[in-house]
């Protein structure tokens, strides 16, 4: 990491640094050329997580909202799925869908896939990041729902980097509860 990388990252950290000079750094940081790409990266990503702390509005404006990598994500994992297998019986929303624990204000980031058969079982593959702090990842469950049939749920947790294991456990459990054509 060069020096001019560490200062700005200094400033980076002051409380008091303004939405302006926050976007002046981005700015600076993409017309530089003699800053290496994963210092650039790492600018970039450390002015978008102050930005959405201090203006989420504009930080929405320069990088978008927040949950489009995971919609981006788990699109690519339900258009492999679906071109796979046939989830015309599952009883529940095919697509991508919101988490409930991010429309209560409970997560920073939780967008989820699932399948449900008749018989109440059900898995999902979702993405979820607590904080803007904390690093999102990918959690798997299979579950069965129901009166006097619950299951305790299993999950596994995945980075973002593992997104090929996180998928193929999501389809082994896919596979266990789609009905028999």
């Amino acid at each position: 990491m060069s020096d001019r990388t560490q200062k700005a990252l200094q400033l980076l950290s002051k409380p008091d640094i303004t939405d302006k000079q926050l976007t002046n750094l981005l700015d600076n940081v993409k017309d530089e050329g003699q800053i290496s790409e994963s210092d650039r990266e790492l600018l970039i990503d450390a002015i978008a997580q102050k930005l959405r702390q201090t203006n989420p509005a504009r930080a929405k404006a320069l990088f978008g909202a927040k949950g489009t990598e995971a919609i981006e994500i788990l699109t690519r994992a339900h258009n492999f799925i679906k071109s796979k297998y046939d989830l015309s019986q599952n009883s529940l929303k095919s697509g991508v869908k919101t988490g409930g624990d991010m429309i209560n204000g409970d997560a920073y980031i939780s967008h989820y896939l699932s399948y449900k058969n008749k018989e109440q079982w059900g898995c999902a593959i979702s993405y979820f990041q607590e904080t803007l702090e904390t690093l999102p990842v990918l959690r798997v469950r299979r579950y069965r729902t129901g009166k006097n049939q619950r299951v305790e749920p299993e999950e596994s947790t995945f980075p973002i980097a593992l997104y090929d294991e996180a998928l193929a456990l999501y389809e082994s459990y896919l596979l266990e509860s789609l009905e028999p054509i």
